[in-house]
């Protein structure tokens, strides 16, 4: 018996983990369902199929019983569901006509009563709950099974305080412990190491960018604005991720480099907002140029922490 996690959202690209997803959109783990591999079929009873077994099913079948048959023959590929009309130590047999014998990439499903149940957990204690419900889905008859995480944007939310901050009310992590339920089954939860984070957004932002729906958008100078970094904690060592921008003429030439803007924790995660307002712009400056960059936190020298170095009176 086996359940294969087929595909997992999270990737990584050129070293870059993308594990961020907009929430209103689906983000599902596939899974291949397969409850034993390995079985042939050949001529049954009349004009049934009989499907050899590596053990005997009598403990989770009876005549009846509905099962799913794959299996590539020479010319024909099972890829059905029939009913047990006879069950031995060996082998069962199925009301699917038989066409001719196979075996290859064979496989049967027959658990009943079968779902996945999946929980959406805290990512350093798999024993909280991050929604205090269970996910389930009991799959195609071939075993196709698709749990779709994006129920969790729930809690999120659109509203924020302007200030450069990570905007903590659009952004929910989690990961994801999945389990097979099925008549006498009796299996535990298994962790996917891999963090999703779910933002408040409608369409796929773009991990480690700032983002913005236009080529070029307008700021205007002594109005409200800013810029958002997309950012995962997944990504880099670094331990401080440093904002910075440069101003540029109207030949897109440097006229100012590397401004500081703001330096955040590499932990922060998810849409991060810089505010931009008030900034002094250079009277010649058409464009400006936005840029993160990673680096090691400033650290006190162990020095600077010898008792000597404290006022005793």
């Amino acid at each position: 018996m086996s359940l294969t996690l087929v595909t997992n959202p999270v990737t990584t690209v050129a070293g870059v983990v993308n594990n961020i997803f907009a929430g209103f959109e689906d983000t599902e783990f596939v899974f291949q369902r397969k409850d034993m591999t390995g079985v042939s079929v050949t001529s049954g009873t009349g004009t049934t199929s009989r499907i050899s077994t590596s053990s005997d099913l009598s403990s989770y079948l009876s005549i009846g019983d509905a099962v799913y048959l794959y299996a590539e023959g020479s010319t024909y590929t099972y890829n059905k569901t029939g009913l047990v009309t006879k069950l031995d130590t060996t082998y069962i047999e199925v009301d699917i006509d038989y066409i001719e014998n196979a075996s290859t990439n064979s496989y049967i499903n027959y658990f009943l009563n079968y779902y996945v149940e999946a929980e959406l957990v805290n990512v350093d204690n798999s024993d909280v709950k991050v929604v205090d419900f269970s996910l389930k889905d009991d799959g195609t008859a071939a075993g196709v099974v698709i749990i779709n995480v994006g129920i969790a944007n729930d809690l999120n939310s659109l509203d924020f305080e302007y200030s450069s901050r990570e905007i903590e009310e659009m952004r929910t992590k989690f990961k994801m412990q999945y389990k097979q339920v099925y008549t006498s089954s009796s299996e535990s939860f298994t962790l996917i190491s891999d963090e999703i984070i779910l933002v408040y957004a409608v369409e796929q932002p773009t991990i480690e960018k700032f983002i913005n729906q236009f080529e070029y958008p307008e700021l205007y100078e002594g109005y409200p604005n800013g810029v958002i970094l997309c950012h995962s904690d997944s990504n880099n060592d670094a331990s401080q991720i440093n904002l910075v921008y440069d101003e540029l003429d109207l030949n897109e030439s440097d006229l100012v480099t590397n401004q500081g803007l703001v330096s955040f924790s590499n932990d922060e995660h998810g849409l991060i907002f810089v505010d931009f307002t008030g900034k002094s712009i250079n009277a010649n400056t058409e464009y400006i140029k936005f840029k993160a960059t990673f680096s090691a936190s400033p650290d006190w020298l162990a020095a600077d922490w010898l008792p000597a170095d404290w006022a005793t009176t």
